[in-house]
């Protein structure tokens, strides 16, 4: 394990130096621990991550969440808005340009995944990701320390770092939530009405981190807190005793997260970038069937639909957005 992290640090260090091709090294390290497919644990990708990060690693907020210095030291009260906040941090026409930076240009199994997780943004919103040519601002997919990247467009070439665990689908399309201009949706400034934060079960110091909650910088578009986010924590994210940090006060919630989009994600993405504008109407897919309401039979559980077009608030999507069954 320690000769797997060392190894790890030495590949990050040479990627920055240069002075060996990265992907020689990692390809004689074991890739199989590290490009590997998604589980199904239900708590989504960010589980995963928060398995890998239990400490703050450099300018890291939120733990996977990258801020330059400018924004470290900027004392304006927006320091912390989410991109959804500013025109400037959106990608102009919706359209993300990418490349592969050195350390995954030889990893065909690495950049299938990350094609994979874009793929599942694409086919669910009108954003879109296109090869690097000339563009001067982009995302470079690199190995790095830990799974991290900046919120929105930033300007020029910005990183996201997939290190060692990172590359499941589900982390990466987390990871892309990020620079599509999105944060964690705990956070919230509404989030007290939604979810309860068990701070006695939280590894200490890591409140401050982890948990804290935005008093006005996130506008969520009016869109209802999302439970399933692919945004959102995992139950036992942080804890120290393997009991819950999150609690959700909605009854018949009894997972957070997500490994997929959830259709509120794909409404505040749609939303944010205004895909909806001349966009068929139609539901999206089904979700997971919640768990029984009852343990000894007779229960029932349900599933919903959100009607992909949203239109001044008139909706026109034919059909049930709620399905129960016995």
């Amino acid at each position: 394990m320690i000769f797997k992290k060392v190894l790890w640090f030495y590949i990050y260090i040479q990627s920055i130096c240069a002075t060996v091709p990265a992907w020689e090294l990692i390809e004689k390290a074991n890739t199989n621990a590290v490009i590997t497919n998604d589980s199904n644990n239900s708590e989504g990708g960010h589980w995963k991550i928060v398995k890998l990060l239990t400490r703050k690693r450099g300018r890291l907020f939120e733990f996977d969440i990258k801020l330059n210095p400018l924004k470290l030291t900027n004392s304006n009260k927006n320091q912390f808005d989410a991109a959804i906040s500013y025109k400037e941090r959106l990608w102009p026409g919706a359209i993300i340009p990418y490349t592969f930076g050195e350390t995954l240009a030889h990893i065909e199994s690495a950049q299938r995944t990350i094609q994979q997780a874009i793929a599942e943004w694409e086919k669910a919103t009108c954003i879109r990701f296109i090869k690097k040519t000339n563009e001067e601002d982009f995302v470079e997919f690199a190995v790095g320390i830990g799974c991290n990247s900046d919120v929105g467009k930033i300007g020029g070439k910005q990183i996201v770092s997939l290190g060692e665990g990172c590359m499941f689908k589900s982390v990466v399309m987390h990871e892309i939530g990020h620079v599509i201009g999105f944060w964690h949706e705990q956070n919230r400034p509404d989030r007290d009405d939604y979810v309860v934060i068990k701070t006695e079960n939280i590894k200490e110091g890591m409140y401050k981190d982890a948990f804290v909650k935005f008093s006005h910088q996130i506008n969520s578009l009016k869109v209802e807190y999302d439970y399933y986010s692919i945004m959102h924590y995992g139950m036992k994210a942080f804890s120290k005793n393997n009991l819950p940090t999150i609690l959700p006060k909605k009854k018949n919630v009894f997972v957070l997260g997500n490994d997929r989009l959830s259709q509120l994600d794909i409404i505040q993405a749609s939303l944010l970038y205004k895909c909806e504008e001349g966009a068929n109407i139609t539901w999206t897919s089904w979700s997971f069937w919640s768990n029984c309401d009852k343990s000894c039979g007779g229960g029932t559980q349900e599933r919903n639909r959100v009607c992909k077009k949203l239109n001044n608030g008139k909706q026109q999507c034919t059909g049930s957005r709620i399905e129960k069954r016995t």
